[in-house]
């Protein structure tokens, strides 16, 4: 006689107990908003800058922001032609800040440029030669980002 199999369509397994929630799915999502928002509040602004100083100039027109007339002097904002105003020297502070932002992208892309070939070749460096020119390239490294006004200022400074 063969034993019998039992029945597998008939028996359902006990559910099991759910755990409780450390963390609801409420909080959850906020904090999966909060992530985002760090992220596209920050894009989003610097997107309108770089819009305003290079796109902005092209789309309207824009006195230039280093000369003015003296007719002109110390506008209040929003006045016609000029939304912030005009300084003392009849200026529009609007193109000063936008012709000026222009030139801040532009020396903060170069700095980052720069400062990525000069950081990769070391970085090529030590990783390729390793042993003891890494431990070298590393030390100098190290020593320059302990003291940067030591050798900014030298540079700068004309005695």
């Amino acid at each position: 006689m063969a034993a019998q199999l039992p029945d597998m369509t008939t028996t359902v397994p006990p559910p099991q107990p759910s755990l409780p929630s450390l963390v609801s799915s409420r909080r959850l999502k906020w904090r999966k908003a909060a992530r985002a928002l760090r992220l596209w509040v920050p894009a989003g602004i610097l997107t309108l800058l770089l819009f305003l100083c290079f796109v902005w100039p092209y789309i309207y027109t824009i006195p230039p922001g280093n000369a003015g007339s003296i007719l002109d002097s110390s506008l209040p904002p929003f006045s016609p032609g000029h939304w912030l105003g005009t300084d003392a020297n009849g200026v529009d502070i609007f193109s000063m800040l936008v012709y000026g932002g222009q030139v801040s992208f532009e020396i903060s892309l170069a700095v980052t440029a720069v400062g990525v070939i000069i950081g990769g070749t070391i970085g090529l460096a030590a990783g390729y030669f390793g042993g003891w020119t890494d431990s070298v390239l590393s030390r100098v490294t190290d020593v320059l980002i302990a003291f940067p006004p030591w050798y900014s200022s030298s540079r700068s400074r004309r005695c």
